[in-house]
């Protein structure tokens, strides 16, 4: 038994969206990322179906089992890790590639645009899926064969809106300056003239080497 559901908004930390990778490279490679939720009463119908996927597969034992390796990671877990206080987290996986929408719909079809690999690895691009974009997850709940946990899978991601980043990187565009070219200057410098800078006169690298 199963249950699928959309979760409310949540924050996108490891993503791996594209490429599947095996977990300290043994056992079979997934797609994966975590999902920071805040723990309020939005989360119940994600816990009601972990519970009736629980009860469902292990019995009087769920309790135990739950409480033994709880599938939502905890505030404490999540404060660790650098997450907002008062947030939860889970990891979802697939052997399948999750598909990945905007939140906008495109005008061609009348539903979320598609966001593709390259739409959402641009850096500082507007679909870009980096850690910290606020996303909503489309996730299955089941349990493992062997009855001794609840896990996720990870079925599909809307991205929502922006987020500070998690990975502390910005964008080049955020961290230079830039000013507008003089036209006459950049045609002596493409041209090689005489106001070009050269390599050797210049470059106290190149005059060493």
């Amino acid at each position: 038994m199963s249950q699928t559901l959309v979760l409310p908004v949540s924050i996108l930390s490891y993503p791996n969206l594209f490429e599947p990778r095996a977990y300290k490279n043994k056992g079979i490679p997934k797609y994966s990322a975590a999902q920071v939720l805040v723990d309020d009463d939005t989360l119940l119908p994600l816990k009601q179906a972990i519970s009736a996927v629980a009860i469902e597969r292990m019995g009087d034992k769920a309790k135990a089992v739950l409480m033994g390796n709880p599938p939502i990671h905890s505030r404490e877990e999540a404060l660790a890790k650098g997450y907002p206080e008062g947030s939860v987290y889970i990891n979802a996986k697939s052997t399948r590639q999750p598909g990945i929408v905007s939140r906008y719909k495109d005008p061609t079809t009348g539903k979320p645009l598609v966001i593709t690999e390259e739409m959402a690895t641009l850096p500082g691009g507007p679909y870009e899926m980096y850690p910290g974009v606020r996303v909503k997850a489309y996730v299955s709940v089941y349990a493992y064969p062997d009855g001794d946990g609840i896990a996720f899978g990870l079925e599909g991601l809307q991205r929502w809106d922006e987020g500070e980043r998690l990975d502390g990187r910005v964008a080049p565009a955020d961290v230079f300056d830039g000013e507008m070219p003089d036209e006459a200057d950049l045609g002596d410098i493409m041209a090689g003239g005489e106001e070009a800078v050269t390599e050797e006169a210049e470059d106290p690298i190149a005059s060493i080497l």
